[in-house]
């Protein structure tokens, strides 16, 4: 690769979250790899982000800081600091989350070294902000690592939704150039479909470090008690979701490519899991 090509852009979307904003900054300005500009989107936040964003903006000059004058959404954020991207490599970090110091060199040393790869990703923990305990992730859970389309996309199909499918490889390191035609859909589980059609165009990398710290942040528990309005809800919101997991199986029947035979059985299994997650999702 040309030294341009080892650029990496660093994307934070960010809303309202002056005080977890600080700490993922410092983790992104900390890493040993420090060939990287780093784009921050404010989505029209009216806290104190702007001021501490234009804070860091003095201090550092590979930070570049855009204001939204309106609330966008998180995927239309997310897919604006995608388009400002130059690098040759693309990472996203959430503004509650942390980066480990060596997470970015880590990644690019995987990505260099394997030609096929689209994305590298890392062990992580859950951090709760509410107490303070972190909950490390059985990355089996996760990680879609078959070097075979057939047998990636089919791993990648029958995940659990409930484990956070597709989240720790959306927010991995990605090479831009494979994905740069590619945006988030504003709608539910637009992240799943975003990896889904990502890693039907090269395989995933895993560094086996916990390099990245995902937040929790603190918020109402779910009450327990269930009532006829909660059923009710429960089951409109499982309707809505029929609709992303459709355009799933349709990307499915004619994106990869792959015999006839073998895209209708993953658009099958894909049905399965809609089913799956239709009947055990919690009311």
């Amino acid at each position: 690769m040309t030294k341009d090509n080892r650029l990496v852009s660093v994307g934070l979307p960010t809303h309202n979250r002056e005080f977890y904003l600080r700490r993922a900054i410092e983790s992104v300005l900390s890493q040993t790899y420090g060939n990287f500009e780093f784009i921050i989107s404010d989505n029209a936040s009216i806290d104190g982000t702007k001021a501490l964003c234009e804070e860091y903006l003095k201090k550092d000059a590979r930070i570049k800081y855009v204001l939204q004058r309106e609330n966008i959404g998180f995927y239309e954020n997310f897919n604006f600091v995608f388009a400002s991207a130059r690098g040759g490599f693309f990472g996203l970090l959430g503004d509650d989350d942390l980066w480990m110091p060596t997470f970015l060199e880590r990644c690019v040393e995987k990505l260099e070294k394997n030609p096929r790869a689209v994305v590298a990703s890392t062990n992580f923990s859950f951090m709760h902000y509410e107490d303070g305990h972190k909950t490390r992730h059985d990355p089996r859970y996760y990680l879609v690592l078959e070097d075979d389309l057939y047998s990636r996309m089919r791993h990648f199909v029958l995940l659990d939704m409930a484990d956070g499918k597709g989240g720790p490889q959306f927010i991995g390191l990605w090479k831009r150039e494979m994905i740069k035609d590619l945006r988030v859909k504003e709608e539910a589980a637009g992240d799943v479909n975003f990896v889904l059609r990502a890693i039907s165009r090269g395989a995933c990398e895993y560094v086996d470090e916990e390099l990245l710290l995902k937040g929790i942040l603190p918020g109402r528990k779910p009450p327990r008690d269930i009532t006829i309005s909660r059923i009710i809800r429960s089951f409109v919101r499982r309707v809505k979701r029929i609709r992303p997991e459709l355009s799933n199986c349709w990307f499915l029947l004619r994106g990869p490519k792959l015999p006839f035979a073998k895209r209708l059985w993953l658009a099958i299994l894909n049905f399965y899991v809609l089913g799956r997650v239709f009947v055990r999702r919690k009311m």
